[in-house]
């Protein structure tokens, strides 16, 4: 009775032992697959670290692992045009790695924008505004400085004056046949391009101190780029312009354009997309430094942006300089723009 008794006990015990055994065996499955989800997703997002997306709008955005934007920067136009000139403010920027730094660069565009913007409302309150302001006194103390095309425009200012007509005010002139911002870096001698004041030949910069002069309006150029390699000549405009500036430090710049060229005249380098080129490097120049930029080119180029004939006094010669009525058109535009008024 008692062995019964005993194997009855045994038996419950194995029954107990194997039912918890079965149930250790049905877990242990269920805990180690738990992982494999997680491993495998891993895997498969991988490249999506690796990768970058660009919005519509032309923002290129770093996308982290996890799929989410984690920082992004803006390709940020080159040039941007205020008050009629193109100025470069920006370059096309790298990503950058973190979000401090795409803060860092986004303050630096912000900051640049900000500083160019009040640079070009402070050109324009200082630019003449007839519409505004008319001063018909205002050439009275400009000087008016170039060469042979300018010489001509000095001829016709002459011949209105001389039949009591107002034109240019008071305005003096500094000029000299093939005249340039090149050669008129040269010492003064006999055989020198240098213009003449009250008989004798002097340098721009000393003649722009001698005639008193408050406001310097200087056309040269076209026996620059046609005569000379380009970066002599860049080199050349600033360094008479820095002679004015360094002998008369409170005069007022005006830099003229080149002329165009008359259809049927153009050679080798003497072109009109040589002085379109030229031109634009003087809008540079004086953009950067604060000087007026004075179109004339469109003042006197006809529709296909060539020298009107009608206003060409050398048609058979070099196609380059003035008769009477292209001197008025000149004049006129210049009477108007800063003075208010016509001639």
């Amino acid at each position: 009775m008692l062995m019964k008794r005993k194997l009855a006990a045994a038996g419950v015990l194995l029954f107990i032992l194997c039912f918890f055994c079965g149930c250790l065996r049905e877990a242990a499955p269920t805990g180690a697959s738990s992982t494999l989800p997680s491993t495998e997703s891993a895997s498969s997002s991988a490249p999506v670290a690796e990768s970058a997306s660009v919005s519509e709008s032309g923002t290129e955005t770093d996308v982290s692992a996890e799929g989410e934007s984690t920082s992004s920067y803006a390709v940020i136009p080159s040039t941007e045009t205020t008050a009629g000139y193109t100025t470069a403010y920006a370059t096309e920027s790298t990503a950058p790695s973190t979000t401090a730094a795409t803060t860092a660069a986004n303050d630096a565009v912000q900051s640049t924008r900000k500083s160019l913007a009040e640079r070009f409302r402070e050109l324009r309150e200082n630019r003449a505004n007839p519409l505004d302001e008319p001063d018909p006194a205002f050439f009275d103390d400009a000087v008016l400085i170039g060469d042979s095309v300018t010489m001509g425009l000095r001829n016709y200012t002459t011949l209105q004056r001389n039949r009591g007509n107002e034109c240019l005010g008071a305005a003096e002139f500094l000029c000299c046949g093939s005249m340039s911002y090149t050669n008129a870096l040269q010492p003064v001698g006999p055989d020198s391009m240098h213009p003449t004041y009250k008989g004798s030949k002097v340098t721009i910069e000393d003649g722009v101190r001698l005639c008193g002069a408050k406001k310097a309006f200087i056309m040269l150029g076209m026996n620059d780029f046609a005569g000379y390699g380009e970066s002599t000549w860049k080199n050349s405009v600033t360094s008479i312009l820095d002679r004015i500036m360094d002998q008369n430090p409170s005069v007022s710049i005006y830099v003229q354009s080149v002329t165009p060229i008359m259809n049927g005249m153009e050679h080798g380098n003497f072109t009109n997309e040589r002085v379109q080129y030229f031109n634009a490097y003087l809008q540079q120049v004086c953009r950067e430094r604060g000087y007026t930029y004075v179109d004339i080119y469109h003042v006197l180029a006809d529709e296909t942006g060539h020298l009107n004939s009608s206003y060409c006094g050398d048609p058979e010669g070099m196609g380059i300089h003035m008769n009477n009525t292209g001197s008025a058109a000149w004049s006129d535009y210049l009477q108007k723009t800063f003075c208010g008024t016509e001639d």
